[in-house]
């Protein structure tokens, strides 16, 4: 009877120690040990080690692409630094960008700190320091009035992927007479285009709106806004925002999304692209692009005296130059802009997703792409 009740007991103790042997292996699937949890909402994903993007390590295609499709749909609160900003952001973060759906269109999203303040526009006034109005500058922390491609990639960057180390910058906000630095630009890339997407090419430059204007621009172009919490519409114009938590000012500047094939500038630095009408690119500019859109926060609400640099708030625009580490920009492109989406959220083709004036992110899906205006990340 003692050897019966020993026997027993053994059994009972190598089932116990079974089950979560058990459990541990159907998380195990194809991707990684967290295919078990891949499915939950709201989950982040790390950019992966493969595309050079700075990504947790022992992280499998299967994992990635069960989270991307698991992904929640509001974004970070662009007045809040994510991982990599800092100190280590500042001379290239090890943590990559963030993916998934945004608008219910295929994204990836790079978190930016500030780098610094000048009057030089690489761009606009090459090799002439002193030349334009003031620019506040995100992203690479070399970037001067002599900056090519070349000496943008033996620099470093303030955002939280250390293998962009591209130009972003726009004109300076100056409240009461002083200039405000943003606390942080969330650079979003979407495919909004029903075709696929190609990565801009090595020593691409654009510039988004039009810093003479004098009248309002399109939203779809330039917009300001106080955040989600505050419930005001996004505005042509600078907002003073309400006295609430998580109201802040906000600047979204949006580029085109289709590219002429050939140029990698223009004499206007614009004629070159184009903006994507119902997700189809004009015969002139036949080849779809990601749309870069990038939204700074400030540290304030602003007041009646706000303005930018360029000349009152009518004049929003933005700069970009590419300086994506070689091949890092195309692999990203491919994998999240191209090829994701069978069977989850957002896919190439999804329609955008319901969102608020703002272009709040919705539920994206399958089917063919919307003739509605496609929302931007909101502002």
């Amino acid at each position: 009877m003692r050897v019966l009740r020993t026997s027993l007991l053994v059994a009972f103790l190598t089932a116990l120690i079974a089950v979560p042997v058990a459990v541990a292996a159907h998380g195990n699937g194809p991707g990684g040990g967290a295919g078990g949890m891949a499915a939950m909402p709201g989950m982040q994903l790390e950019s992966p080690a493969a595309l050079g993007l700075g990504g947790r390590q022992g992280q499998g295609p299967g994992q990635a692409q069960g989270q991307l499709q698991g992904q929640g749909q509001r974004e970070a609160a662009p007045d809040r630094p994510g991982p990599g900003l800092g100190a280590a952001g500042t001379n290239g973060a090890q943590l990559g960008g963030r993916f998934g759906p945004v608008g219910g269109m295929p994204t990836f999203r790079l978190v930016c700190g500030p780098s610094h303040l000048a009057m030089d526009d690489p761009i606009v006034y090459p090799g002439q320091p002193g030349k334009s109005h003031l620019h506040s500058f995100v992203g690479n922390v070399s970037t001067g009035a002599s900056s090519t491609a070349a000496t943008l990639l033996a620099a470093g960057t303030t955002c939280d992927s250390r293998a962009d180390l591209s130009a972003y910058w726009l004109p300076a906000l100056i409240v009461g007479g002083e200039a405000v630095t943003p606390t942080v630009a969330h650079v979003y890339y979407r495919r909004v285009t029903a075709s696929p997407v190609t990565a801009f090419p090595a020593g691409f430059r654009m510039i988004a709106g039009d810093s003479h204007a004098l009248a309002a621009q399109p939203l779809h172009v330039a917009a300001w806004s106080c955040g989600r919490a505050s419930g005001i519409a996004p505005s042509a114009t600078p907002l003073v925002c309400p006295d609430a938590a998580e109201s802040r000012l906000r600047l979204r500047v949006t580029f085109p999304s289709c590219w002429d094939g050939t140029s990698l500038d223009a004499a206007d630095h614009k004629a070159h692209v184009a903006y994507a009408v119902a997700g189809i690119c004009p015969t002139t500019h036949p080849v779809a692009v990601p749309e870069l859109s990038i939204v700074y926060a400030y540290p304030t609400r602003g007041d009646a005296t706000t303005v930018l640099a360029s000349g009152g708030g009518f004049s929003a625009h933005a700069d970009f130059m590419n300086a994506w580490r070689p091949g890092t920009l195309e692999r990203a492109v491919d994998r999240w802009l191209n090829h994701v989406g069978q069977g989850g959220q957002g896919g190439p083709g999804g329609r955008p997703g319901q969102g608020g004036p703002a272009g709040q992110p919705g539920q994206g899906g399958q089917g063919p792409p919307s003739a509605r205006p496609v929302p931007a990340p909101a502002a």
